[in-house]
């Protein structure tokens, strides 16, 4: 009779552990996958100042954006001006620009006016909290 027990024990020293490098490479594999890097915004001026009748250019630098989008609004308004390339304002003189495969996302108005004049945000949407960078607009 000792020799299933024997059987079972020999068995046992052998699959046990495989069960357990199993379960640690299962557990090590959500762990060790490559995270991609968060994006981050870069330093741009934060005031910028433009002619009446001028275009005048509000610029976001966003690198590591991944899937993400850059929205910009008219502060203290929530409604966009723009999400990614796409304007979501009726009017026509305002527009993202974005070279592709770089990290601008710049805010544009065509012909600015002084109404035009006050402090937009550009923002990049995540999962913890949105990443936001306010820039005015001035208007002479």
């Amino acid at each position: 009779m000792s020799m299933p027990t024997n059987l079972f024990h020999d068995k046992s020293r052998i699959f046990l552990p495989l069960v357990a490098a199993f379960i640690l490479f299962c557990i090590d594999l959500t762990k060790g996958r490559p995270s991609l890097p968060l994006p981050s915004m870069m330093d741009v001026p934060t005031t910028v100042t433009h002619s009446e009748g001028d275009p005048a250019v509000l610029y976001c630098s966003v690198v590591n954006l991944g899937d993400q989008t850059v929205t910009w609004r008219k502060l203290p308004l929530s409604a966009p001006l723009t999400i990614g390339s796409r304007s979501w304002t009726r009017d026509a003189r305002i527009h993202a620009e974005h070279v592709p495969n770089s990290s601008q996302w710049n805010l544009v108005i065509e012909r600015v006016g002084l109404s035009d004049a006050g402090e937009y945000e550009c923002q990049v949407s995540k999962r913890k909290s949105p990443l936001r960078r306010k820039i005015t607009l001035l208007v002479k």
